[in-house]
């Protein structure tokens, strides 16, 4: 969930039209591949650099020190 309202602060700087674009393409995406998850998430990453978008989600680390 956090990820999805980092997309959508980054989008919102977008214009109007840039935004709805890539909302378009995104939709494309989910559409042609909801069954296949591998090659949907390689299609919205690509998707997202081509619009300089960050994927602000992180992994936790799983090195601990005490």
């Amino acid at each position: 969930m956090p990820q999805t309202i980092s997309l959508f602060m980054q989008l919102l700087a977008f214009s109007a039209d840039r935004r709805n674009e890539y909302l378009k393409r995104e939709k494309i995406i989910f559409s042609e591949f909801k069954g296949d998850f591998v090659k949907h998430k390689i299609m919205i990453d690509t998707l997202m650099k081509e619009f300089n978008l960050k994927d602000n989600y992180e992994e936790p680390s799983r090195s601990y020190h005490f």
